[in-house]
């Protein structure tokens, strides 16, 4: 098979697994406030067991009471919680693989109203009121992470993974750009190795010789004052000196550039140089993630640049990658698109109950691991193919209704598709290459460049149809829109149109930035206007997204203007208004060559009235039902798709 490099089994210490995909840890908000464990949480990471990955990394569990890095975690902080524990353990092993938990220790986001602790007052982030950590207070800490290593393996585990990495104290030291301390636990490399490797050497005496301790490191920091690859394969070697059993690489410098879970405007794969140089000085395992596509993850393998493929969003998205993979099926893998809407928006939401994968609306669920049987199969047309479209008649069709979708593009995806022709969204295509896959395999008759209209749904005699037509693009009503060189950001998008010379984008939400970063890149001098103060509200931010996406603008030269109200389009340009809610301010000129509009949507309600008002049973799902973003859309069809 071309995928067997990955099917090979491989041993960390004493514990051997027959492939080499495990899941890394993720947080998910789905335990208790205060450590309790749930139905959810446990099937969660049984459907990752059952999926085929050999090991389960348990999200991080917190060792003190006083040291909570999430409301919502797992706690490991006393004997009670080793047995509150063995439902998880159980669980795992009775669905196939073998149970791993990260413990580490946060100190910078403050969840307990405790001060906070730091590595070195003299780090960029440290703040007014932080203190220092001293070394008493270092070796009690080192205790209590052993401590909670050793509950750990008490409550079933086969294996612990220590966290230094994603802005944990552990990274804090390791760090040149955190640790600026001059004393025993500072400076050069080998004392900022110390206090990791006390927590390693404490561990060890209390787990003994024969439990797998895994420690997870930045491979790289990607910063010019951070932690480099030559830093990992120091600790590497070290680390392994002192009785590690296996290194898990990842990288970024803590939550300030997100690239430890990396935007879709990264580089897939940017580890696999740091992981091959630790391979090479080391003879224990390496483990690598950070966003290798299944193939890359096979070559990363084969070629020697890792020994275990570490997967987290993508087990969110499809957790059964390692059983496609392993029989052949790639193409039919769900695929994690990086957006970080529902995994990591889901953790910074505190609205929302746990995370949520926009791809994968089944995450999360208490359900079995494919869709209930429909108790009476309808025959079901569904109109349009978007993503809420392919996602209801996808759902529908695995349940045994008898589905037709009508698309009148050429291909699937809808406005997702074009979502993808932006710079850094390449990644957003392979949701509708994968329904293009699995709808005809699922039995749904697939019929694209069809429009729908009243009479052929009509002839088609459904039970229901399903209208999922999404939504159009709003043209305000502004004097000067009907000149010719003003048109559409989608149209521009979709190349139906190119704009020349210098082009004013009205609107700064997700449409109007991700075609500024398009036509800046194109070479056009491009401003945003916008009525309200902050750009790309309507993007999930502090998740590397919004942030990387301004960013990007901001390097390419794009300018912005907030705060201003349109008023009317000229030849040569566009009239602003200073007062954005009502008008009646200052008047000023945006000259312009072209005029970009990307001023919002509204549902596609056409088609679904007029079936409506003919008598023939319809339902609307996705934006021609509520405009909103492709979470909203996909979750909604697979809900409309089990009521029926």
């Amino acid at each position: 098979m071309a995928f067997d490099a990955l099917f090979q089994p491989v041993s960390i210490g004493t514990l051997t697994l027959p492939n080499r995909i495990i899941m890394s840890s993720m947080s998910t908000r789905m335990a208790k406030t205060g450590g309790g464990m749930t139905d959810r949480l446990i099937e969660h990471y049984c459907r990752r067991a059952r999926g085929g990955a050999s090991l389960i990394t348990v999200e991080l569990a917190d060792v003190h009471p006083l040291m909570p890095h999430l409301r919502q975690t797992l706690w490991l902080h006393n004997d009670a919680a080793v047995e509150a524990m063995r439902p998880l353990t159980d669980a795992i092993h009775e669905n196939g693989a073998r149970a791993s938990i990260q413990i580490g220790v946060f100190f910078r986001p403050v969840m307990a109203g405790l001060c906070q602790y730091t590595a070195s007052l003299k780090s960029p982030e440290a703040q007014p009121h932080a203190q220092e950590l001293t070394a008493v207070e270092l070796d009690r800490l080192g205790d209590v992470i052993a401590m909670g290593c050793l509950r750990a393996k008490r409550a079933g585990y086969d294996a612990v993974e220590l966290h230094g990495v994603h802005g944990s104290i552990m990274e804090e030291f390791l760090s040149p750009f955190w640790n600026r301390r001059t004393d025993g636990y500072g400076g050069t490399r080998e004392k900022r190795m110390r206090f990791p490797l006390e927590v390693l050497e404490k561990t060890r005496r209390l787990t003994g010789d024969d439990f797998p301790i895994i420690f997870r490191i930045c491979g790289s920091e990607f910063h010019p004052e951070g932690t480099t690859v030559e830093d990992a394969v120091a600790f590497a070697r070290a680390a392994e000196e002192r009785g590690l059993n296996a290194l898990s690489l990842s990288g970024g410098i803590g939550h300030i550039d997100h690239l430890a879970i990396s935007a879709s405007y990264e580089k897939r794969g940017m580890l696999l140089p740091a992981s091959r140089a630790v391979k090479e000085n080391c003879r224990i395992p390496v483990i690598v993630a950070n966003a290798l596509t299944p193939q890359m993850a096979c070559d990363a393998v084969a070629g020697g640049d890792a020994d275990i493929i570490a997967l987290g969003r993508p087990l969110l998205a499809d957790p059964d990658w390692p059983r496609k993979m392993k029989e052949g099926r790639m193409e039919e893998i769900r695929p994690c698109i990086r957006c970080n809407q529902g995994c990591m928006g889901g953790l910074r939401d505190a609205s929302l109950p746990h995370i949520f994968c926009l791809t994968n609306p089944q995450m999360g669920r208490l359900m079995q691991d494919t869709p209930p049987a429909a108790e009476h199969p309808l025959n079901i047309v569904v109109v349009g193919g978007g993503p809420a479209g392919c996602e209801f008649a996808h759902t529908a069709a695995v349940r045994g209704h008898h589905v037709t979708l009508l698309e009148k593009e050429n291909r699937l995806g809808g406005q997702f598709r074009t979502a993808s022709v932006p710079p850094g969204k390449a990644d957003f295509r392979a949701l509708s290459d994968y329904f293009e896959v699995v709808l005809p395999r699922a039995g749904v008759d697939v019929r694209l460049n069809t429009e729908a209209g009243l009479q052929m749904l009509r002839n088609m005699q459904a039970d229901v149809v399903v209208v999922a037509t999404g939504s159009d693009p709003v043209l305000p009503s502004v004097p000067g829109m009907e000149l010719p060189h003003v048109c559409l950001a989608v149209d521009v998008l979709k190349g139906r149109v190119v704009p020349e010379g210098t082009v004013a984008v009205l609107g700064g939400g997700a449409t109007g930035l991700e075609t500024a970063h398009l036509l800046a890149e194109q070479g056009h001098a491009v401003t945003v206007v916008d009525m309200l103060q902050e750009f790309g509200r309507d993007i999930v931010a502090h998740v590397g997204v919004r942030e990387k996406l301004l960013h990007l603008l901001e390097e390419a030269g794009v300018k912005f203007m907030p705060r201003r109200r349109v008023k009317s389009v000229t030849a040569s340009g566009v009239e602003l208004d200073e007062r954005p809610l009502f008008g009646g301010g200052n008047v000023e000129l945006l000259p312009a060559d072209s005029v970009v509009v990307a001023m919002g949507q509204r549902p596609a309600v056409a088609l679904f009235r007029e079936l409506e008002a003919s008598g023939i049973r319809c339902l609307a799902v996705g934006d021609c039902a509520r405009p909103g973003n492709a979470l909203a859309a996909i979750h909604a069809a697979y809900d409309l798709a089990l009521s029926l």
